[in-house]
């Protein structure tokens, strides 16, 4: 004759459930395994469990399975493949242990088990109880090492990723390394991002590709080093606005060899006329003249600063 099966764990599956069990063997120690349906339960420790349930414990020990999706109380183990394990006793949690050691999970369990024959004698124990919902010192200890492992691994990431994109700009650079000569750069301000479409005609007359693009968020010490030994005189107005907002940074190649590439952008951005027209208004000028009047002047940006000071004191 087959022998029966022996059920090790109730299933536990909403909050309603995991009460009414907790409300029903108040006087039993409990031990559940905490997990998300996401991972699933641990079986690694089931031979144990088995041994646990019917050797050692006397049948005072009640094994659960609960599901954490559902229960409010037990959020916190949401989202972990870990197995967690839960000792409660009288709807209190006494101790919990994670992992799949089994020699030590049969250590813990020996222990919890003489604890909870010594309470039941009324023999007072000093050891501390927790809430459902209260995390215990080894699990803030546990959360406190996963929140820097974690923060580990998004610095490893973003070094990674920074790596990642350095290499494939050096590439880059390496594969323009033979061209350079043909190769120049032009610097839209962040205000002025807009000339570079509204000139694509002015780059197709007179033979000039853009061949590479890039927004870049300039800090006051790149900007200084773009504008070294520059023509152009640096103020506090230039800097403030080139550092308002993402710069467009345009590689071009002049397809005539013969032409310097410096004059004739110069001759396109100072002289040449273009015609501008959107739904309200058509223009007509420069594209240096067209942008300049939406840069800042140096006293309204002292007006903008005092106004901002203000602010802060109101």
């Amino acid at each position: 004759m087959a022998r029966r099966k022996v059920e090790l764990f109730m299933e536990i599956h909403n909050e309603n459930e995991l009460t009414d069990v907790l409300n029903l063997y108040e006087d039993h120690l409990i031990c559940a395994e905490i997990y998300c349906s996401y991972f699933g339960s641990c079986t690694a420790l089931d031979r144990l469990f088995t041994r646990i349930k019917l050797d050692w414990s006397d049948g005072k020990m009640i094994l659960l399975k609960v599901l954490s999706d559902e229960i409010e109380m037990l959020r916190r183990f949401r989202n972990q493949s870990e197995p967690v394990y839960m000792f409660i006793v009288k709807k209190r949690v006494t101790k919990v242990f994670r992992g799949m050691d089994s020699f030590t999970f049969a250590d813990v369990a020996k222990s919890e088990l003489y604890y909870f024959n010594l309470e039941s004698q009324g023999v007072s124990t000093d050891r501390p109880f927790y809430e459902l919902d209260e995390p215990t010192p080894d699990e803030m200890e546990w959360l406190k090492i996963r929140r820097e492992e974690k923060e580990q691994e998004e610095l490893s990431l973003s070094v990674r990723r920074a790596a990642r994109q350095a290499a494939r700009k050096r590439h880059r650079a390496e594969l323009m390394v033979p061209h350079l000569k043909h190769l120049n750069f032009v610097l839209f301000w962040p205000h002025a991002t807009r000339a570079h479409p509204e000139l694509y005609e002015k780059w197709d007359e007179n033979n000039i590709i853009m061949v590479g693009r890039e927004e870049v968020e300039l800090t006051k010490e790149t900007a200084m080093d773009v504008l070294y030994a520059g023509d152009a005189p640096i103020n506090e107005a230039s800097i403030h606005q080139l550092l308002s907002g993402p710069a467009l940074a345009i590689c071009f190649q002049m397809l005539d060899t013969d032409r310097h590439f410096v004059s004739m952008v110069r001759k396109i951005l100072y002289e040449d006329i273009i015609d501008l027209e959107n739904d309200k208004q058509s223009r007509s000028g420069t594209a240096f003249d067209l942008y300049k009047s939406l840069s800042l002047t140096r006293e309204e940006i002292w007006q903008k600063r005092r106004e901002e000071r203000l602010k802060q004191k109101m």
